[in-house]
């Protein structure tokens, strides 16, 4: 028997109004009706400068999946590597675990994740998530998270209201610090930047642009449906050259008269005009674009490709494959790139996001992880545990320690579980890892119940 799933129930969401219209001609639009050309990126310096208006940057950056194949290939691997993660709540009270994973999947959780990483890796505002509850209330239950449009996101500064939220139907809702979970990528410093950061896409787009103008151009050149330069040409008159040209695009000719007599003639791909005049025809070339003197394509390319992973907290080998000219190996490479990576971009959003679950959303002594389930993580822990056993047990049979001592050290570094232990703790752990649960102290070794995302 299939079992059916309600939809969350979002009567008290600031997005209630959302789902009600059917026209989506009638969304607002807060970046003006002219839009923006996906193979015309805009200077962003320009955008700013001739408008003032922040929102039009974010819409800029948007556009940078549509603009550049490249980017929108890197930047959709550094979104899956997040969707298609598993995950895992940890705590010693089951009905809490239980409670916090009804919170994670009340909205579609990979759904809502996409979206979030989508908007923390491609706007300069962030991501936003509506907290939404049994109620108003600022103690009422936790019922789930919703993803929130950034471009209909404002920030106020104020700490305890932190963001406006724009509906469909124009209406403002202000969002108290408990309602919203909000993440950015590089926050700002300024006072005046009211919480905004620099996204991978500001970081990358001189890349994007450059890269997507010179495809443009590639395209067009080679399609020949965009001018490239103005031909001044003497010696012959405006309706020769203008006959001569309409005969070149044009469709079909009128082959069935017999007095028709073609202007122009096309041979070896070469469009050929006669003249009467017995006068020189004079001819001068002004570019108006091309590709300057020496340019490299390939070395443009690696240098953005290179860009790009950095941006994105990405292994540059899972963008460009692997990079030439280390003296290391492949296998080596990756293991050194991939550990640099974690701790920006896309890394950074994991890391933020679980702190911001710590912080507002799940229960006391309930953990949220990443199930990083890959094979070189497990044989990495597996390693470090050998050479810890294998220093411990030196120093046993140096009679340095003693068993007992042996063994409580392995305990304490988590080799060991502690119902392993003979004699009573000596060394009890009194320290606060940063991804401890609020309200309790160490439980990665106690008895636990995980509650994974499958």
């Amino acid at each position: 028997m299939m079992t059916t799933i309600a939809p969350p129930d979002l009567r008290r969401s600031v997005k209630r109004f959302d789902r009600q219209l059917l026209d989506g001609s009638r969304l607002l639009n807060i970046f003006g009706s002219n839009g923006l050309q996906p193979t015309l990126l805009p200077d962003l310096g320009t955008l700013i400068t001739r408008t003032g208006d922040v929102r039009l940057l974010d819409q800029a950056l948007r556009a940078t999946v549509q603009a550049e194949g490249m980017w929108a290939s890197a930047f959709n691997i550094a979104v899956s590597s997040v969707t298609t993660l598993d995950w895992e709540l940890t705590g010693d009270v089951p009905l809490r675990n239980k409670q916090a994973r009804e919170i994670l999947e009340y909205v579609p959780y990979i759904k809502m994740m996409e979206l979030l990483a989508t908007d923390y890796l491609g706007t300069n505002n962030g991501c936003f998530a509506e907290i939404l509850k049994a109620s108003s209330a600022r103690g009422s239950r936790i019922l789930g998270l919703d993803h929130l449009d950034s471009a209909y996101c404002a920030r106020t500064g104020d700490p305890e209201n932190p963001v406006i939220y724009t509906d469909t139907l124009g209406a403002e809702h202000l969002l108290r610090y408990d309602q919203v979970l909000e993440l950015v990528d590089q926050p700002l410093a300024s006072r005046d930047a009211l919480g905004r950061g620099i996204c991978a896409a500001h970081r990358a787009y001189t890349y994007i642009r450059k890269l997507a103008t010179i495809e443009t151009y590639i395209i067009e050149k080679v399609g020949g449906k965009r001018p490239l330069a103005i031909y001044l040409v003497s010696n012959m008159s405006n309706a020769a050259l203008a006959s001569g040209v309409a005969t070149a695009t044009a469709d079909v000719h009128d082959l069935r008269d017999p007095d028709y007599i073609p202007s122009a003639q096309a041979f070896m791909g070469a469009l050929v005009i006669p003249t009467i005049s017995d006068a020189d025809v004079a001819i001068a070339k002004i570019d108006l674009a091309g590709l300057p003197d020496g340019f490299n394509e390939q070395s443009e390319w690696s240098k953005a490709l290179l860009a790009y992973a950095k941006a994105l907290g990405l292994d540059p080998q899972d963008v460009s494959g692997p990079i030439t000219g280390v003296a290391l190996g492949t296998g080596k490479q990756s293991e050194v790139l991939h550990n640099k990576a974690t701790g920006y971009g896309i890394g950074a959003f994991k890391a933020k996001f679980k702190a911001a679950l710590r912080e507002k959303v799940l229960p006391n002594s309930v953990v949220f992880t990443f199930s990083e389930s890959d094979a070189a993580r497990k044989q990495a822990e597996a390693a470090l545990t050998k050479t810890r056993t294998e220093i411990v047990t030196a120093q046993l049979a140096a009679t340095i320690i003693t068993v007992d001592q042996a063994r409580q050290m392995l305990v304490d570094l988590g080799d060991l579980p502690e119902q392993f232990l003979t004699a009573p703790d000596t060394t009890p752990d009194l320290s606060v890892a940063s991804d401890d649960a609020r309200g309790t102290g160490e439980v990665h070794n106690a008895d636990t119940t995980a509650t994974a995302s499958e």
